[in-house]
């Protein structure tokens, strides 16, 4: 398939494996519409995606420029009926991102699902919603919306992760979804958006060389002088 990447407003960006149900795909945007493509591995979908970037912007790696990321945890849910199958929905700025694994909810309702998202345009606003899956059994029934929980990316653009449990709001519009606040869904989520300022690569050019040829020194250095949580972070 040929892509036009003088249209404007082209974006690039990887796609998580739940919203074509394949590993390593991408999707490039225009005004004209989207295309996908699908890789063998996550390194060659990379190499692709930052050829792709630098022949739509040349002069990237000499600008200075921001880069936003995101990473969340749909953890579980609780008040939700037993025996009854359920996934979620990850939306940024109402764009489908991602979408958990179904499960069944026993004594409890568990995911623990973890996804990254990078090189993001910037994001106001994040909406995970959570479905009760149709019957197969019945083939006129639909998923079901049961709620949703809005997240403004300023709660959560900070270096630690927040985690707590989140109301969700009813999908039911009127009176009725007023009604049964109380019953809705409770999600635990965990989170941290986080924009990178970036300068040109010259910029790292004693960094690079530093970090390659003394690399042992500093790690020697740092290692017993600071937390798993830290080394983890660095």
């Amino acid at each position: 398939h040929s892509i036009d990447l003088s249209a404007p407003d082209v974006e690039i960006k990887p796609l998580h494996s739940s919203i074509l149900g394949q590993e390593h795909c991408f999707q490039v945007s225009t005004t004209n519409g989207s295309k996908y493509y699908s890789c063998r591995s996550a390194e060659e979908r990379q190499r692709w995606i930052q050829h792709l970037r630098k022949t739509v912007e040349p002069s990237q790696e000499q600008t200075r420029r921001t880069e936003n990321s995101l990473q969340i945890w749909i953890l579980e849910a609780k008040n939700v009926p037993a025996k009854k199958r359920y996934f979620c929905e990850v939306c940024l700025d109402k764009t489908l991102y991602a979408r958990t694994s179904v499960k069944s909810k026993g004594d409890m309702l568990f995911w623990g699902e973890h996804f990254d998202f990078s090189n993001l345009p910037a994001v106001d606003l994040i909406t995970v919603n959570i479905y009760r899956e149709a019957d197969k059994k019945k083939k006129k029934e639909k998923n079901a919306l049961l709620g949703y929980v809005h997240i403004p990316v300023s709660a959560i653009s900070c270096r630690e992760l927040s985690e707590r449990w989140y109301t969700a709001s009813s999908a039911t519009v009127g009176k009725a979804g007023k009604d049964s606040k109380d019953g809705q869904p409770l999600m635990r989520i965990k989170a941290r958006y986080q924009t990178v300022n970036i300068l040109p690569m010259d910029a790292y050019s004693k960094l690079t060389e530093y970090l390659s040829q003394d690399y042992l020194a500093l790690v020697e250095a740092l290692e017993p002088q600071i937390s798993v949580k830290t080394k983890d972070e660095l």
